[in-house]
C-alpha cells in the first residue's frame, strides 16, 4: 500500500518546533521505520532542502517529493489558483499511485483546503489535535474574521474525509458536542512521547554549563508552555509567587519555550509583583537536547493548562522521571490521571496548594531513597536481620539518632507526612519509637 502525507503538520510555521510538528514527525518517523510493507510518500511544499530520510537509518520506504508554491506558500491561500493546486495534487495521487493520502494539520492556518473530487478512489485521513479556537471563538475569532469564516471551511473538508484520527478522548467528545461529527467516524490513537525524552544521567560539568547559561542557581520547576493564555503562564507565576517564602527560597520557576521580548518583559513585571521578582526565569527557545536536561534536572513540571488536545509536556516529564503538577480539565485529566497533582487551573490559589503539595511529595520522595541508601545500602542493615543488630555499635545508633533529627525537623515544620513516614519505616525494621516530654526514645523491639 502506497501512503501519502502532506508537510504542514511538520513544516508549517504554526507546527514546526512546536508540539504538533515534532509529534507530526515523530509519528511519521516511526511509522516508516517499523513498517516495511507499504510505502510513504512525503508531499514537501515548504522546504526545499528538509529531508526526513537524514532522520532514519533505513529510508528504502520512503520517497520525498518537493514542490514550490511560492514564497510562504502564497499559491496555496488564494482560491483562484486552486485549479493549479488541485492538478498539482492530484499528479501526486497518480503518480505515486497513492491509496491512503493522510492531512497532518487540517486547522493549521497554512493547511490547503483540499477537495473531495482531488481524491477520487483514494482514502483520506485526517488527524485532530484540538479544536479550541472553535470552542472560544470569542478569544480567537474577531467578530467578521476570515479566520473564522477559514476555520468552518476546513470544517466543511473534514466532513467528506474517511475517516479522523484523535489523540484524546476529549478531542472526541468535543467534535462530536460542538460540531456535530458522528462517533463512528472518530478514532482516538492518543498521543505519544518520542523516545529521545528518557531518564539520563547528567555530567557535573554538563549541569554547570545549562545552569550559567540560563541563570538557574537553586533547584527548580520547569513549564513548557507558551505566550498563549491559554498555557496559563500568568496563573502559574501568581501560583508560585503566592508560595511559602522558604519554598520560593529552594526553588525557582524556569518558563522554556520561545517568548517575544515583549511576553518576556511583562512576565519579568507580574513575577515583581507577584512576590515572586528574580524566583523567575525565562530561557526563551532551547534545543531538543536542552530541553532533555533541564527535564532530566527539573524538581517538578507545572502545566496547568486551561484547555489542552493532549498535554505532551506531561508524559514527557514522565519520562524524564519528573513528577508532575497539571490541570483537572480537558485531556489532562485522561493524561495526567493518578499519576499527577491536579489543580484548577482558573483558581491561583488551588495551583499555589498543588505547587506545595507536588514539592511536598517529590521531597518525601527523595527522602525515600535518602533512607534507603543510607540504612540498606550504607549501613548494611535487612529488615529480617535488623532485630539481632547491635545497638550499641556507634555508627548505627549515630544514624538512627540522625533519622530522628530530620522526623523532629520535619515535626517542627508540621510536616507531618515525612515525621510519619520516618517513623514507621524504622518500626518496620524493628525499632520502636516513643515521644517523651524529654525527647525521643528508641530501641529496638
Amino acid at each position: 500500500m502506497n501512503i501519502g502525507f502532506d508537510s504542514v503538520g511538520i513544516l508549517g510555521p504554526a507546527s514546526k518546533n512546536r508540539g504538533i510538528g515534532n509529534y507530526t514527525k515523530s509519528q511519521f518517523l516511526k511509522m516508516a521505520e517499523i513498517d516495511k510493507e507499504n510505502r510513504y510518500f512525503f508531499l514537501n511544499t515548504y522546504e526545499a532542502d528538509f529531508s526526513l530520510s537524514e532522520f532514519m537509518e533505513d529510508a528504502s520506504n520512503l520517497h520525498e517529493e518537493f514542490y514550490f508554491f511560492g514564497k510562504g506558500n502564497f499559491l496555496l491561500h488564494d482560491r483562484i489558483n486552486y485549479e493549479l493546486v488541485g492538478k498539482v495534487v492530484k499528479r501526486f495521487l497518480k503518480d505515486n499511485q497513492i491509496d491512503v493520502f493522510y492531512m497532518t494539520s487540517p486547522f493549521d492556518e497554512n493547511m490547503t483546503l483540499y477537495r473531495k473530487e482531488w481524491f477520487e478512489g483514494v482514502t483520506v485521513v485526517a488527524t485532530v489535535y484540538d479544536i479550541i479556537p472553535y470552542m472560544r471563538k470569542d478569544q480567537y475569532f474577531p467578530r467578521f474574521s476570515r479566520a473564522k469564516q477559514y476555520y468552518e471551511m476546513r470544517i466543511d473538508m473534514l466532513k467528506w474525509v474517511d475517516q479522523i484520527l484523535v489523540i484524546s478522548e476529549s478531542v472526541k467528545q468535543d467534535m462530536i458536542k460542538y460540531m456535530n461529527f458522528a462517533p463512528e467516524k472518530i478514532d482516538v490513537i492518543w498521543g505519544a512521547v518520542d523516545e529521545r525524552f528518557k531518564e539520563i544521567p547528567v555530567a557535573d560539568e554538563t549541569e554547570k554549563e545549562i545552569r550559567e547559561k540560563f541563570g538557574i542557581t537553586d533547584s527548580f520547576i520547569i513549564c513548557t508552555g507558551g505566550a498563549d493564555g491559554r498555557k496559563n503562564l500568568d496563573g502559574l507565576i501568581r501560583a508560585f509567587g503566592a508560595m511559602p517564602k522558604e519554598l520560593k527560597e529552594q526553588y525557582q520557576l524556569v518558563i522554556v519555550c520561545k517568548l517575544s521580548q515583549e511576553a518576556v518583559d511583562g512576565f519579568m513585571k507580574l513575577a515583581k509583583e507577584s512576590d515572586a521578582d528574580g524566583r523567575v526565569i525565562c530561557t526563551n527557545f532551547v534545543t531538543d537536547e536542552e530541553l532533555l536536561i533541564l527535564y532530566n534536572l527539573a524538581h517538578l513540571t507545572a502545566f496547568p493548562s486551561k484547555y489542552e488536545g493532549f498535554g505532551l509536556p506531561v508524559v514527557e516529564s514522565w519520562a524524564c522521571g519528573t513528577p508532575v503538577l497539571t490541570s483537572n480539565n480537558s485531556s489532562l485529566v485522561e493524561v495526567g490521571g493518578d499519576g499527577a497533582v491536579l489543580v484548577n487551573p482558573n483558581d491561583v490559589s488551588d495551583i499555589t496548594r498543588g505547587l506545595v503539595q507536588a514539592l511536598s511529595e517529590t521531597d518525601l520522595e527523595e527522602l525515600k531513597e535518602i533512607f534507603q541508601t543510607f540504612m540498606f545500602d550504607i549501613l548494611g542493615l535487612k529488615v529480617e536481620n535488623s532485630t539481632t543488630g547491635n545497638a550499641s555499635n556507634e555508627a548505627y545508633e549515630k544514624a538512627v539518632d540522625l533519622l530522628l533529627d530530620v522526623r523532629q525537623e520535619a515535626k517542627n515544620h508540621k510536616d507531618w507526612q515525612t515525621a510519619d513516614f520516618i517513623r514507621n519505616k524504622l518500626s518496620e525494621i524493628g525499632f520502636e519509637i516513643k515521644d517523651t516530654k524529654e525527647g525521643v526514645e528508641w530501641k529496638l523491639k
